[in-house]
């Protein structure tokens, strides 16, 4: 009803809030945070920034019955690439962690996993896994909608390259919002899309 009241800084005042809440509620700089629409466009923003990274007989891993979010654009990526796509199988123990080491070698490019299972809830322990990445110069990409905001997550134990989460669930939040956190070291990698935001100057 006032909209001469509205500054520029009102525009992004809010999303400075939740950037500057989730990098103190789960770890390093607010700087690596986005606030994005779905856990789909967090996942694909960090398949497209490591597709130029990859050749030819490079793996990208996934896990058996993973949400399709965290499926359809590294089966892309590995199309456009000629990567291979590799899903581990549902162990039969129960223990994903150890199956998903188990299928990490010199070949694996990317690790894309959730923090548990979407349709059983059986808890994948990400520390041992991001060890294991960054011991074989994987990349680590976790979606972890069905978790973040119910169970402890620490960036700083885990060091993944992309954090994904729609806030809708367990953050409480509306849906249509969402968070992405990128390592530094893809920050300056190719966006999803180009928008004036993402560029200085």
């Amino acid at each position: 009803s006032s909209p001469w009241e509205r500054t520029p800084p009102d525009f992004f005042e809010d999303a400075e809030t939740l950037r500057g809440l989730w990098s103190r509620v789960y770890g390093r700089d607010a700087d690596g945070y986005a606030v994005i629409p779905a856990a789909s466009y967090g996942l694909s923003t960090a398949a497209r920034a490591i597709e130029p990274h990859l050749k030819p007989g490079d793996r990208i891993l996934v896990i058996a019955d993973e949400f399709p979010s965290n499926v359809l654009p590294w089966r892309r990526t590995a199309q456009e690439r000629g990567a291979t796509l590799v899903t581990v199988p549902a162990p039969t123990e129960g223990d994903w962690a150890d199956a998903i080491l188990a299928a990490i070698d010199e070949r694996v490019r990317v690790v894309a996993v959730s923090t548990c299972h979407w349709t059983t809830g059986a808890r994948i322990d990400l520390e041992p896994i991001g060890v294991a990445c960054r011991a074989n110069t994987s990349i680590l990409a976790i979606d972890a909608t069905q978790s973040l905001g119910a169970m402890p997550f620490s960036i700083e134990s885990i060091q993944p390259d992309f954090l994904v989460a729609a806030s809708y669930k367990w953050q409480l939040g509306p849906y249509g919002v969402g968070l992405l956190y990128v390592s530094e070291r893809w920050r300056n990698a190719r966006p999803l899309e180009e928008t004036w935001l993402a560029r200085n100057n």
